[in-house]
């Protein structure tokens, strides 16, 4: 927004600049084709002609300029949209990469305890490995001391103490042994028990932490796919500004030539103004008085009421019934100055019709101004404009038409054009008589 509006400031400096230019020379002689006569009325409808078209072409710049500018507000909204998301997604794949950094941290602890397991497996399995070679020799023992008759034993009797003896202790641990082996198994049943428990939970971790990274993966595919858009707008944003600067350069260079051909125009008007039209058939564009200046019973400062109706709406003409800003003449987004109390005075450039006045034409007051009285009633659509001249401004006809004047009841002149193949008629108050 703020670029939008230093656009808009740059614009207005260029046009008070482009108002304010210093002199040059821009006689009818020098503008003029060298075969025209510049006291002629054809240098004059020369002049005519090349304001109309810096006008027409000053109107399609400034509607470029704007349609730049909102382009340039809607780009940027999209960037600061998509910066947003771009922040929002960042947080989000940071969240995710701490949590697979603690999903790593809880399946290396799990491997850990699956490890332990294991160990502890592998020592309980050796240590049944061994009490099961010492059980097996205990059973040869004992087998080998059951196959001793009693005759041996009465024969050998410096061993019988010997055998009990023996005989005795391999029954003791044959019992220690089986119930040794018993909690062995038990143990060992338990331990992979546990293994398995651990194992599942491991998997179930990592296909949790496996889809954590595929999510991270896709919001950083995401995140880089935001990122080409947001340079993309950006390009696109630069392009619009380059395109506005270059309208922008545009613009100054029409408006000095509409200032040049104004100025040329209104020294025709001081060398020859016995040829403005007073009546008959005119053209748009035709000279047909100048603004009366100062204050009357009937306005309030330097400006042109200006109206469009319809022929026979109206007994009396300036009522102003048709909008003059649906297409007939056109209010810029851009304004010459804002007052105190917000009222801002906007260029206005031609529509289907002429500006009437010479020079850079600014809205004074728009149909609000205007209340309704004696045959005109509301809405008003009636406009006062002046122009940045300021000084013998020329009236200019809007439209093509049949061309009257007269004298109001505050002594200043107007002038009415009727066309009658339209059915419009514009009017034009408080002009020099």
């Amino acid at each position: 927004m703020k670029k939008v509006l230093l656009l808009i400031t740059i614009v207005t400096l260029t046009i008070v600049t482009a108002v304010n230019l210093p002199a040059r020379d821009t006689d009818a002689s020098s503008l003029c084709p060298s075969n025209m006569d510049p006291s002629s009325r054809e240098c004059l409808d020369y002049l005519r002609a090349k304001l109309a078209e810096a006008n027409k072409q000053q109107s399609a710049l400034s509607k470029k300029l704007a349609d730049e500018q909102y382009q340039q507000l809607s780009l940027q909204e999209k960037i600061n949209y998509i910066t947003q998301q771009v922040a929002e997604t960042e947080r989000v794949i940071n969240t995710l990469h701490m949590e697979i950094a603690a999903q790593d941290v809880e399946i290396n602890l799990l491997a850990k305890e699956i490890q332990a397991k294991e160990d502890q497996l592998s020592i309980l399995k050796q240590e049944i490995n061994i009490l099961k070679e010492v059980v097996n020799q205990r059973v040869t023992e004992s087998y080998k001391y059951s196959y001793v008759g009693f005759l041996e034993l009465i024969m050998d009797v410096k061993n019988i103490d010997t055998v009990l003896r023996k005989t005795k202790y391999l029954i003791e641990t044959r019992e220690k042994d089986k119930s040794s082996l018993e909690s062995y198994g038990k143990r060992t049943e338990e331990l992979e028990q546990e293994e398995i428990l651990l194992a599942k939970e491991r998997a179930e971790l990592q296909i949790k932490r496996n889809d954590i990274e595929v999510e991270k993966t896709r919001l950083v595919e995401e995140k880089n796919s935001l990122a080409a858009q947001k340079a993309e707008r950006e390009r696109l944003l630069a392009e619009s500004q380059r395109r506005g600067r270059e309208i922008l350069a545009q613009l100054d260079t029409y408006r000095t030539m509409q200032s040049s051909f104004d100025n040329a125009i209104m020294e025709y008007i001081a060398a020859h103004g016995d040829k403005m039209a007073n009546y008959g058939w005119v053209t748009k564009g035709t000279w047909i008085g100048t603004v009366k200046e100062g204050s009357s019973a009937c306005s309030t400062g330097t400006h042109l009421h200006f109206s469009i109706d319809t022929i026979g709406s109206s007994a009396w003409d300036g009522c102003g019934k048709v909008n003059t800003f649906a297409g007939h003449l056109v209010k810029s987004t851009d304004y010459w100055w804002m007052s105190a109390s917000g009222w801002k005075y906007f260029y206005i450039t031609s529509g289907s019709m002429r500006v009437p006045l010479g020079g850079t034409v600014i809205l004074t007051g728009d149909g609000s101004t205007h209340s309704a009285r004696g045959s005109c009633t509301a809405p008003r659509y009636a406009i006062d404009i002046t122009s940045t001249l300021w000084t013998n401004i020329p009236v200019y006809a809007a439209m093509d038409g049949n061309l009257r004047k007269g004298v109001d009841s505050c002594g200043d002149q107007y002038a009415v054009i009727d066309n009658p193949n339209t059915g419009l008629r514009t009017a034009y108050f408080h002009m020099k008589r």
